[in-house]
């Protein structure tokens, strides 16, 4: 159970729960280990220079924050101990390293301090000045000059700053053993279930530890943290601080005289030997408090303005014209009646005068509307992928072509190369996880299917490449639209850097615009009768789109 110790104590207070006495040294509660006889006290000693500052420890991980455990009970107060007789005051021992910084563990009971280190001793003052002589009595009369003060001692230089703690938490100590079976390690030791410390998963505590101190319940209450990280332990020489590891506790069986704590391994530095001794330093999790009561509802919000209507969607198909009744059977045929006399043609009568128009009947109600066709599949420039065994990619029949792609068009390219993964990445050569351009491409790196390309307008030059297979790659050559102007040329910003205005022309209609890519030596393209460049002076770079003057050009 969680020890109570007495709030607001003063320095050397003494503190004892069961068979452990600690006393307070103004920061922490220090366990007492032996009671010298008091005597008198010794003459002060020389105040030793102060330690230099030791390296700054690995910050622990930080635990999740979890949810403020229930208060504990107050144990009871134990009995007040026979007040010994004063023993001598001890040599003071050597200032102890500072732990490292802890984890931050979860919040919940609160476990007990860690030790802190001795304060170092403080540096020796430096030795006063010394004052100056004082000047012989002049003769009586009148008053001589005051005479010069002594220069002042320079200080003494200031001590340096003791070591910094280490890991905070309560601390014990073992002896390590090398053995890795996973059963009770005996008396005073511990033991891991690898010899290698990064590698371990158990961690096997005996219950008494080098002090001859059962600790049994101090480990059983870690155990009981309902937090899922119970806590962590560091484990550390004992004449070495730098040489430890770090591990998270995960859960703990106890085995009656041992416990079995399986931990993940998070940090540490060095190795440790057979029977060397170790400081076990634990941190607890607190326990997970009950979830808080649900808040109130909040008032409901403004009602957002009306969204723009939307566009009417295509007309359904006409339904199916329903299937024709059956015709009704025809009632029989009476009996002919005999044949009347024929009488007079009577004569003729006026036309009577036309009756007024009918009413409009009323508008049949309107039919129900058909459902709404299927989406057409998107459209784009489709590329066909193949492969020619596991030497290069077979683009459109061609093998490891250079493509040229378009910023802003949306690119189909549909792979069949099983095993061959294609890949566009943004270095050439062999396939790099590390520069796989990803912006505007779904389902990279398919082997068998189909990949979308929507070239962003800021795509950069770009590569294919095999996952697999270094000779199956190529380049990818990213351009942008150039349009005429209203001359009906290409304006020289838009120009590529091997496409140049011949010199000493003015722009006027009729002027040549070089295209040196189309392999001709100096060749030139000529502004036809409709002031568009003829499709046979036009580079197997540069495209045509469709009905309209522009031309698609890798800038």
């Amino acid at each position: 159970m969680p020890i109570d110790f007495p709030n607001r104590p003063s320095v050397n207070d003494q503190f004892t729960s069961g068979s452990t006495t600690w006393r307070w040294n103004g920061t922490v509660w220090k366990v007492v280990r032996d009671f010298a006889p008091t005597g008198a006290t010794g003459a002060n000693g020389n105040t030793g220079a102060v330690g230099n500052t030791g390296a700054t420890g690995l910050t622990g991980l930080t635990g999740n924050t979890g949810l403020t455990g229930n208060t504990g009970a107050v144990g009871e107060t134990g009995a007040n101990g026979n007040t010994g007789a004063t023993g001598l005051t001890g040599v003071n021992g050597a200032t102890g390293a500072n732990g490292n910084t802890g984890a931050t563990g979860l919040t919940g009971v609160t476990g007990a301090n860690g030790l802190t280190g001795l304060t170092g001793n403080t540096g020796l003052t430096g030795n006063t000045g010394a004052q100056g002589e004082t000047g012989a009595n002049g003769n009586t009369g009148a008053t001589g000059l005051t005479g010069v003060n002594g220069a002042t001692g320079a200080n003494g230089n200031t001590g340096a700053t003791g070591a910094q703690g280490s890991f905070g938490g309560l601390s014990v100590e073992y002896v390590y053993s090398s053995t890795t079976t996973q059963a009770d390690p005996g008396s005073t030791f511990i033991r891991f279930d690898s010899a290698t410390l990064s590698s371990a998963t158990h961690l096997l505590i005996d219950d008494e530890n080098s002090a001859a101190t059962d600790i049994h319940l101090f480990l059983q209450s870690i155990d009981d943290s309902t937090s899922t990280i119970k806590g962590h332990v560091k484990v550390s020489k004992t004449s070495n601080s730098e040489i430890f590891a770090l591990y998270a506790i995960n859960s703990m069986t106890d085995n009656a005289t041992y416990f079995d704590v399986s931990v993940s391994y998070l940090t540490g530095s060095g190795s440790l030997t057979n029977n060397d001794n170790v400081v076990l330093t634990f941190a607890r999790t607190g326990d997970v408090g009950a979830a808080g009561a649900t808040g109130a509802t909040g008032a409901n919000g403004n009602t957002g303005a009306q969204g723009e209507t939307g566009a009417n969607g295509n007309t359904g198909a006409t339904g199916l014209t329903g299937l024709t009744g059956n015709t009704g059977a025809v009632g029989e045929t009476g009996a002919n009646g005999n044949t009347g006399a024929t009488g007079l043609t009577g004569v003729n009568g006026a036309t009577g005068a036309n009756g007024n128009t009918g009413a409009t009947g009323l508008t049949g109600a309107t039919g129900a509307q058909g459902e709404t066709g299927l989406t057409g599949v998107s459209g784009g420039i489709t590329l066909t992928v193949t492969n020619s065994g596991s030497g290069a990619y077979l683009i459109d029949g061609v093998s490891n072509p250079t493509l040229f792609f378009i910023r802003g068009h949306r690119y189909v390219i549909n792979v069949n190369a099983s095993g061959h993964p294609f890949w566009i990445q943004t270095v050439s050569g062999a396939y790099s996880s590390g520069n796989v351009y990803s912006t505007g491409v779904t389902n990279g790196g398919a082997d068998v299917g189909t990949i979308i390309f929507e070239v962003p307008y800021n795509a950069p030059q770009l590569y294919y490449a095999c996952q697999y297979h270094s000779s199956m790659a190529g380049s990818i050559t990213v351009g942008g639209l150039a349009t005429l102007d209203q001359n009906g040329f290409v304006p020289d910003a838009q120009l590529a850097s091997n496409i140049v205005r011949e010199s000493g022309l003015t722009g006027a209609l009729g002027d040549y615009i070089p295209v040196t890519q189309k392999g001709a030596a100096s060749g030139v393209a000529e502004l036809d009768i409709n002031v568009t460049v003829p499709d046979a002076q036009i580079s197997s770079a540069i495209a045509r789109e469709d009905a309209a003057f522009y031309y698609s050009m890798i800038l």
